[in-house]
């Protein structure tokens, strides 16, 4: 999984939870619930792993990049 992918599955989560009214409260002071900050937490106890695995794969194709670079030249 990528980092981009891991953007979209990560701003679609939120986006659902801001739109159901269990998770977040929108009026003059909009926040999330106490039910919301929950889910949050899991989401990204989940997520965090995958992002920093997600970093380091680009990295390293990055270097792989470049010493195939280095070769050609």
């Amino acid at each position: 999984m990528t980092e981009e992918d891991l953007k979209n599955i990560i701003y679609g989560s939120v986006r659902e939870l801001v739109l159901n009214r269990k998770y977040f409260y929108s009026g003059y002071q909009s926040h999330f619930t106490e039910e919301g900050r929950r889910v949050l937490n899991e989401m990204l106890d989940l997520y965090a792993p995958k992002i920093e695995s997600a970093i380091r794969q680009a990295d390293d194709q990055r270097a792989r990049d470049m010493v195939m670079k280095e070769l050609k030249s």
